[in-house]
């Protein structure tokens, strides 16, 4: 099969001709075997499996062209977990907690050398189990910490200021809280601004009075600033899509194409991506920045795999982590979805069951192909159907054979996009089916 043919039968729906030389730009550039006939008959494949869904998101409002539905929707900005652990770590040094916190007399104006120096010239604090003279002054001592001499009641405050900071809010990626807490007399409540119970804390031990605490108060407090960003949220049947599934802006998975330096070898499960593409059912999305480019070429900032057949959608595993900052991303994408199919599907009402648990998801799906079945280990996986159509809702296959993108000959190997080794037949159409 050629260009020429796979533009007479699937025309319709895109540039066939750009799609293939962007096609077989992309796997040469990431070291796989290909030519036009494999790529092409890799293609046809597709478009026969996935000729219902296209021309289903064809009808939708917000349909970019070359198989996409793109709508622009905001998101949590991204917390950059090692500046703020990096900040909290070094906060208490930075902000003098020590000298603010710790005091070295009692409520009689007396220090621990005042008690230990009553009728001694001489004070070994390191001696002090062995002092006679601690029996007779023993319940002042108990006002003081040996270590650091300072009072017991202002050292314990230091120490769970300092454990608050670093090892709370050093690892707090978010917002606002999502659970009550409490430190000493200081409570934080669920949905607080992560900003506002930080400066609460340190209001409380007196902290906020420091000449410098308003300057890295604010600059803490713009490290967890929820506010939001526009980006890019994409619903994608385009088969770019599908090779680039794991090629995101700072991670990767096992279905990544990147086969560099590898003899064309790619991740573990790296021909997943086509048994997904050329099944029946899946639906890829995914979120960037700016549509300023070709999309498949922009680092996914996120990236869901999406399954619809027989009235019913299995959302799959979240990449790269489940939650941005407080907003559970598994919610933000399944309701996304579902307000577009509302529309698509002419239901109704907007109104969904939704189901999660990868117990739930396995009594519905069952896969074939190469791909890595995420659904069968991520609890956070899940099933959801409109209301109205719960009745009709059935079973159904995730995944197909992979096929060789130089020969078109089936691919078996889930590490290969293409066969290390074949030739290109001598007659083309005996390739079609």
């Amino acid at each position: 099969m050629n260009k020429e043919e796979l533009k007479n039968k699937w025309g319709k729906y895109c540039d066939t001709d750009k799609l293939v030389d962007d096609m077989m730009s992309l796997l040469t550039k990431y070291g796989h075997r290909n030519s036009e006939y494999g790529v092409c008959v890799v293609l046809n494949k597709y478009f026969k499996a996935k000729e219902p869904l296209i021309k289903l998101f064809a009808t939708s409002n917000h349909y970019a062209g070359n198989m996409r539905i793109v709508m622009a929707k905001e998101f949590e900005r991204n917390m950059d977990k090692g500046a703020i652990k990096s900040f909290c770590s070094g906060f208490s040094n930075i902000i003098g907690a020590n000298k603010m916190l710790l005091k070295y007399q009692d409520d009689d104006g007396k220090t621990m050398t005042d008690y230990l120096q009553t009728g001694s010239k001489k004070v070994n604090v390191m001696k002090i189990d062995n002092n006679e003279h601690v029996k007779s002054v023993q319940k002042g001592l108990k006002k003081f910490d040996k270590a650091s001499c300072a009072t017991t009641q202002s050292y314990k405050a230091f120490i769970n200021f300092c454990d608050y900071i670093q090892n709370y809010f050093g690892y707090y990626y978010a917002s606002q809280l999502n659970e009550d807490s409490c430190t000493g007399d200081v409570e934080l409540k669920r949905g607080m601004k992560t900003s506002r119970a930080f400066n609460k804390v340190c209001a409380h031990y007196g902290i906020d009075k420091a000449t410098n605490y308003d300057k890295l108060f604010a600059q803490y407090a713009d490290m967890v600033s929820g506010n939001c960003r526009k980006l890019q949220f994409v619903i994608s049947l385009n088969p770019l899509d599908y090779l680039t599934m794991s090629l995101g802006n700072s991670w990767h998975s096992c279905h990544s194409i990147n086969a560099i330096g590898n003899n064309g070898y790619g991740s573990g499960a790296c021909s997943g991506c086509v048994s997904y593409m050329l099944d029946k059912c899946s639906i890829i999305t995914y979120v960037v920045d700016n549509t300023d480019q070709e999309m498949h070429l922009k680092g996914k900032i996120y990236r869901q795999m999406f399954h619809y057949n027989n009235n019913l959608f299995v959302q799959s595993r979240l990449y790269p982590q489940g939650n941005d900052g407080a907003t559970n991303l598994y919610d933000k994408f399944r309701c996304f979805m579902y307000d577009e199919f509302t529309e698509l599907l002419n239901l109704d009402k907007n109104e969904w069951e939704n189901k999660v648990g990868n117990n739930v998801v396995r009594d519905w799906i069952n896969h074939n192909g190469n791909h890595y079945p995420d659904t069968n280990y991520n609890r956070s996986v899940g099933i959801f159907y409109a209301k109205e159509q719960k009745d009709k809702i059935a079973s159904f296959t995730v995944g197909s054979s992979s096929y060789c993108f130089y020969c078109g000959e089936k691919q078996d190997p889930g590490n290969r996009l293409s066969h290390q080794s074949c030739s290109l037949p001598r007659n083309s159409a005996e390739w079609l089916d």
